[in-house]
């Protein structure tokens, strides 16, 4: 059996998806992602989009206004700081910022990590 390396886990979902962009970034990661960044017709919004997940809203190009929308860690993209929205939800009616289109984000774009849910939201090495 393969044991499994815990990086992080959190039982708020913001957090965790803030979590686990940290790290990312703090590997050097984060880079991968540059295929996916598309914006967004809203005002200083960013998408990631394939045909294998859909987060939009993800990143702000500057801090909204409106402070509580999102984290004030800056994370750089090729060179571009982007602001993560803390908007994330595990389902409901709203599509922009959905925990299964995250998971499918982390499955296609870092495959060497896994997210579970065991009583809280984990975040793996595999």
């Amino acid at each position: 059996m393969t044991s499994k390396k815990l990086i992080c886990s959190d039982k708020y979902l913001k957090h965790f998806v803030h979590d686990v962009f940290f790290y990312l970034y703090s590997e050097g990661l984060l880079g991968r992602l540059r295929p996916y960044l598309t914006s967004l017709s809203a005002a200083y919004r960013l998408a990631l989009i394939s045909s294998e997940f859909k987060l939009r809203g993800v990143f702000w190009t500057s801090l909204p206004s409106d402070s509580s929308r999102a984290f004030d860690t800056p994370f750089v993209i090729n060179g571009k700081t982007y602001y993560l929205s803390n908007q994330w939800r595990n389902g409901g009616k709203t599509n922009d910022l959905q925990f299964s289109e995250f998971v499918n984000m982390i499955n296609q774009v870092f495959p060497e990590y896994e997210v579970d849910v065991d009583g809280e939201y984990v975040f793996c090495l595999k």
